[in-house]
């Protein structure tokens, strides 16, 4: 798992806004079914739509929506299921929060990916702004360990 106990204090997605209603009436009823503690409800914010690559507003205007946990409890099966919900409606994760996103998924949820990472191999041929958290994310061999 990616959400280790007692670490994660919240996640955040964008997505589109026409889906922000189905969502939050979705964590709501998780929220009852699981009587999780949560902590503060759910802060939302708006954005329009901009043209950025790895942007999560990139051409859509977007809702982004903050999941906090309790800050005592293990919140790995809470932000589990808060995923899944985020999940159907493709939503993107946040870069600053935790999430579980590999690049292939990612790839999926962000329209103009590959011309990202066409950009950062011509920009950066020798890898020299990744990190093994950067290298996992955008799917890129680690030659530096091979």
């Amino acid at each position: 798992r990616i959400f280790p106990p007692s670490v994660i204090s919240t996640v955040e997605y964008a997505l589109p806004t026409e889906r922000l209603g189905a969502v939050l009436a979705h964590l709501a009823r998780m929220l009852r079914a699981t009587r999780y503690p949560a902590p503060m409800p759910p802060r939302v914010r708006f954005s329009i739509a901009d043209d950025a690559a790895l942007s999560p507003a990139d051409g859509q205007d977007t809702a982004y929506v903050r999941i906090p946990a309790h800050p005592h409890l293990d919140s790995s099966d809470y932000f589990e299921a808060v995923s899944d919900i985020l999940d159907r409606a493709d939503a993107r994760p946040l870069w600053s929060t935790p999430h579980q996103k590999e690049a292939t998924d990612l790839a999926h949820l962000y329209p103009r990916w590959g011309e990202f990472a066409l950009l950062r191999a011509e920009y950066d041929p020798e890898g020299l702004f990744l990190n093994p958290y950067l290298e996992s994310l955008f799917g890129i061999p680690n030659e530096r360990e091979t």
